[in-house]
């Protein structure tokens, strides 16, 4: 027995709304999304000139839109070395080190990370004027 032309166009939307639900993917409402935390170098910027073997302060902000401060770690190093231990912000989200100045220039690298381990970094290069 043949088909006729609206049994053609039942069957062929059928198929076709079959096909495309059967590829809608699924949505997980549980996701959730980390936000990076920020870092911010309050005490120099780039290009600061500072007196070899000076203390200096250097500060920082932290920050993150999803986490608390408590929970956040504040490193300050050069790329390599830590200039300081790793501790978390004050409760404000202000971070301090004090370092000794070297003999020459250096980079100050300030990362935040959060308990999922995103981070968020800034660094500046600072440099020095000697005392000879």
């Amino acid at each position: 027995m043949p088909f006729n032309s609206t049994q053609i166009l039942w069957v062929s939307t059928s198929l076709l709304g079959l096909a495309l639900t059967s590829c809608t993917p699924s949505v997980d409402t549980d996701i959730e999304y980390n936000e990076r935390p920020t870092a911010e170098i309050l005490s120099h910027v780039t290009g600061a000139l500072v007196v070899e073997g000076d203390k200096i302060l250097l500060r920082g902000q932290a920050a993150d839109a999803d986490d608390e401060t408590a929970d956040l770690l504040a490193t300050w190093h050069n790329g390599e070395d830590k200039y300081c231990a790793t501790a978390p912000p004050n409760a404000d989200g202000t971070t301090e080190c004090e370092v000794t100045v070297g003999a020459t220039a250096f980079t100050v690298v300030l990362d935040i990370s959060d308990p999922e381990d995103a981070s968020g970094t800034v660094s500046v290069q600072i440099e020095v004027t000697p005392t000879d």
